[in-house]
């Protein structure tokens, strides 16, 4: 299939095939003629969309024995039916391939082709979520070629056809694996891929569990690596900076040269200075359209330009005919710096950590480690409703006393009418001013939970180290993307995507929602190596570290991007729509799945008086 790109003509888009063992669109001549197939990979493609209609994309048939092969749909006749017109979908043969094992029609070519040897595989993707799928012998590379996963292995070579399917739905029903992932999912999740780590171990566990079930159905297992073409390693790369393409590729007209291609999904720039960022876009949409090719055609404008950001951060660009659509805009959610002193907030937030365990939980580990069974005075910095306070009382002497200072009134509102214990004290400050309310050496500990990253840390930690006595202790954690540590269990537990990952996928299919590119390169905001150093400059001595795990479930996580200052996407969304995608992305969830998040705890102390 030794062909070029076309330089003009008008055709109906096929899609991408990696039948030729490199990515390439599959063209079809509106004048008639053979398919070409068009290699993509270090081209430029100038492309205008004709009209809005569906084409038919032909048929596949039996070459020989062995192999089928795309043809063309002899009228190029307009989709009737998903992507066939009627006269095409009714001579494909191959269409009755995934009923095969179940019984029903099987044409004699088909049966002749199921009956050479097939492999039974696992595609994890860029977000962790892994398909299980076969492949006929020859083609054992193509067809993983053309998922667009970051890690496959073929897990065991069967007799034929019918045996595989058999092994594919039983793997799928006792491991709960899914044997198809949504385009636009993959294109999402390659668009966010900041790390290899989750996708491999996710993988990796897969594997051992598939490799276990099938040993329980007395299926030798002989696991293999795929090896994934060189046209996707940009792709594959975290460190490879991306964004995703800012217009709708089914409509309009588009140049762009293409850097990488996984699956359908390539990496391409735009023409101009080249200092734009390289975008993300999936030429699988392109199905069933008919596009003319030319030199003459170019992307529109877009925003982004030397910068890895947005030249104003809450503004991006509509898609061309949808003024409507979504994005990140100058009416993003509050984040959660912002926005707490506000009732609906603190009331759903106090709501929240009553009713669920994460909070609660973090709040005593910090406790613990506080060391507060003889302390008199105890600070809950950035304490707002008091969750944190409750578990401070729990281990104070009868006799001691709570502070808890926070920015937020609507938040000690709350925190006061439902905490009336005695021994509370509340304060409206900020965490960096902590220093003018309580006398220097006085507080036995400074209890900080979920919150010191939102401070200007340095002048926080000096506030700190003024107000506690000889020997204190100031514990706190840091959310572990912003300190850039992640444990372990996060690592394993991970088999799908999160919760965040699904609602801007289902806001981008609903709303044409395009999330803000994020920097590739951008370092922990609070990685331990600073905070030691602010802690050491202010003469406070890192006693104690340790990254630790929160074991919730989706449904935990739910509940808590539906208080108002934690709803996503970024946008100009009401409330409303907000928890109405956010319903949408958890339907697509099991509500006891697990969700792990790691935070790094760390246990400072004034050094003791000097004898």
């Amino acid at each position: 299939m030794d062909q070029a790109l076309p330089a003009s003509g008008t055709y109906v888009c096929h899609g991408i095939t990696g039948a030729s063992g490199d990515p390439r669109l599959l063209l079809a001549p509106v004048t008639g003629g053979p398919l070409v197939y068009a290699p993509v990979a270090g081209r430029r493609l100038g492309y205008q969309v004709s009209g809005t209609g569906r084409w038919c994309t032909g048929r596949y048939r039996f070459a020989d024995r062995v192999r089928v092969e795309a043809v063309a749909c002899p009228d190029r006749a307009p989709a009737e039916a998903g992507s066939q017109c009627a006269a095409c979908a009714g001579r494909d043969d191959f269409r009755f391939a995934h009923r095969f094992h179940s019984g029903g029609h099987v044409p004699d070519a088909l049966a002749a082709y199921m009956a050479q040897p097939h492999w039974l595989y696992l595609a994890t993707f860029a977000d962790g979520t892994t398909k299980i799928g076969t492949a006929a012998e020859p083609r054992k590379c193509s067809r993983l070629d053309e998922q667009g996963a970051l890690i496959a292995t073929y897990l065991a070579r069967s007799a034929d056809g019918r045996a595989v399917r058999f092994l594919e739905d039983a793997l799928t029903r006792h491991l709960g694996l899914t044997q198809t992932v949504r385009a636009a999912a993959k294109l999402t999740a390659l668009a966010e891929l900041r790390d290899l780590a989750p996708a491999t171990a996710a993988h990796q566990q897969h594997v051992d569990r598939a490799t276990e079930a099938l040993s329980d159905l007395n299926v030798p297992a002989t696991p293999e690596p795929w090896t994934p073409p060189g046209e996707g390693d940009l792709l594959r790369t975290p460190e490879t900076r991306r964004a995703l393409y800012p217009h709708d590729p089914r409509s309009g007209e588009h140049g762009l040269t293409v850097l990488s291609c996984l699956g359908s999904q390539v990496l391409a720039t735009l023409d101009g200075d080249g200092k734009q960022l390289p975008y993300l876009l999936d030429l699988g949409t392109l199905k069933g359209r008919r596009i003319a090719l030319g030199a003459q055609f170019s992307s529109p404008p877009t925003a982004v330009q030397s910068t890895l950001f947005w030249p104003c951060p809450n503004a991006r660009p509509a898609l061309p005919g949808h003024p409507e659509k979504r994005g990140h805009s100058d009416m993003a959610p509050q984040d959660a710096i912002l926005g707490w002193d506000e009732d609906s907030n603190a009331e759903a937030y106090d709501a929240f950590t009553r009713a669920h365990p994460m909070y609660d939980a973090t709040s005593r580990d910090l406790a613990r480690r506080g060391h507060l069974a003889n302390a008199s005075l105890v600070v809950d910095l950035c304490g707002g409703a008091g969750a944190t306070a409750r578990a401070i009382l729990d281990l104070i002497p009868a006799r001691a006393r709570v502070v808890s200072v926070d920015n937020a009134a609507a938040m000690q509102r709350v925190g006061r009418r439902s905490l009336t214990d005695a021994r509370m004290t509340w304060i409206t400050s900020p965490a960096e001013r902590l220093a003018d309310h309580l006398h220097a050496s006085s507080a036995d500990a400074v209890v900080c939970n979920s919150a010191i990253w939102k401070t200007d840390t340095a002048a926080v930690f000096a506030a700190v180290a003024h107000i506690l006595r000889p020997g204190g202790r100031f514990v706190f954690n840091i959310g572990g993307g912003f300190a850039g540590v992640r444990h372990s269990d996060e690592l394993s537990t991970r088999t799908g995507p999160t919760l965040n990952a699904l609602i801007r996928q289902v806001a981008a299919e609903i709303h044409g929602y395009i999330p803000p590119p994020r920097d590739a390169d951008m370092s922990p905001k609070l990685p331990l190596k600073t905070v030691t150093e602010q802690l050491t400059s202010v003469g406070l001595t890192v006693v104690g570290t340790e990254v630790t795990a929160q074991h919730s479930t989706m449904a935990e996580k739910k509940a808590w991007l539906s208080i108002p200052i934690f709803a996503r996407p970024e946008g100009d969304f009401t409330h409303a729509q907000r928890m109405q995608i956010l319903d949408t992305a958890y339907a697509m969830t099991t509500p006891d799945a697990p969700a792990v998040t790691s935070w790094l705890v760390v246990v400072a102390q004034r050094p003791e008086a000097a004898a």
